[in-house]
């Protein structure tokens, strides 16, 4: 019967190898979601010396760098920078190839029309294929 490793473990040796956690981070920032890098440099950072560790390195306190890594984190450039130095590495910008890329708009939740003297008008769109529904207020 093979014996089997948690995923974690697997996971924080493999990012031990520098360039597995390049290549890791990378990936990571090659998605839609930007709470993805949070998670994958938290992992890289558990793998490269643990969070006090590289708090110490970075010059933040452990529960700082914890906050900025959670999935509800929201680091500034600066934090991130800090924590990426401490990792001996740094985020770079690169031409992409083709048209720019197009962001997702989505419609409005609601919109209003207000008009000196009038009635104010809010407006839900309800689906593409219909025009919206309008409300007026009494």
């Amino acid at each position: 019967m093979p014996v089997s490793k948690s995923y974690d473990s697997l996971l924080r040796k493999t990012l031990k190898d520098e360039k597995q956690a390049l290549a890791y981070l990378d990936a990571s920032l090659e998605e839609d979601d930007p709470r993805l890098f949070l998670i994958a440099l938290r992992n890289v950072t558990q793998a490269r010396g643990g969070v006090a560790r590289i708090a110490r390195r970075a010059g933040l306190n452990r529960e700082s760098l914890y906050r900025a890594l959670s999935t509800k984190g929201n680091p500034s450039v600066q934090t991130l920078a800090a924590i990426l130095g401490a990792l001996g590495v740094r985020l770079s910008v690169e031409k992409v190839e083709g048209a720019l890329r197009k962001t997702k708009k989505h419609p409005p939740i609601c919109s209003s029309t207000l008009i000196r003297k009038a009635t104010p008008v809010l407006s839900w769109s309800v689906a593409p294929s219909t025009r919206g529904v309008h409300l007026a207020a009494a």
